[in-house]
């Protein structure tokens, strides 16, 4: 990293699979497309793909929508948006990498922006999202539960269908075209 100089670090984009050029060192809400955010969640596991099967942050994103106050449905959908321009990085990495931190933030702050959504997450999100994320941990990996949740809440508001990249990528972009006919 020594040979690149931060403005061309920042200068560096990816593309989106709109077409569109996305700057994660300097987004702006101009780069943000639903529909990249559509497939960019739905192609990305949970957990770093550490699962016996498929499970996209796209599912985990409609869960969350569905589960808490009405109200604060449309922030459920993208709280986690940034990860799907820069990609689900595990709790334990960035929490370490408090620079990561500082760049999602920026991009969730440009999805906000782009979207009509104050760009901080409103606490009733943060609760459901750790419910959720409690009862995908039991589900998926019960032999730890003892050790890493004391009291968990059993929604199980996502077992029992399956998902794949192309069900979740519809399903997040019906819900936000359902939520934002409300």
């Amino acid at each position: 990293m020594d040979n690149i100089s931060i403005r061309e670090m920042r200068s560096g984009y990816i593309r989106t699979s709109s077409g569109k050029k996305f700057y994660p060192f300097n987004p702006s809400p101009d780069q943000i497309a639903v529909a990249d955010i559509a497939t960019g969640l739905a192609n990305t596991c949970r957990f770093a793909g550490q699962l016996p099967e498929f499970y996209s942050v796209a599912r985990h994103s409609i869960i969350v929508s569905n589960l808490v106050p009405a109200g604060f449905a449309m922030d459920g959908l993208f709280h986690d948006a940034a990860e799907a321009y820069l990609g689900d990085l595990v709790s334990p990495l960035k929490k370490g990498l408090p620079e990561y931190k500082e760049i999602e933030i920026g991009v969730y702050s440009s999805i906000a922006e782009a979207v009509g959504l104050k760009k901080e997450l409103p606490a009733e999100v943060k609760i459901w999202d750790q419910i959720v994320l409690e009862d995908e941990f039991s589900y998926f990996f019960p032999e730890y539960l003892a050790e890493d949740f004391s009291q968990l809440t059993k929604v199980n508001a996502w077992k029992n269908f399956y998902s794949s990249p192309s069900v979740d990528r519809f399903a997040f972009l019906a819900r936000y075209w359902q939520l934002k006919a409300i």
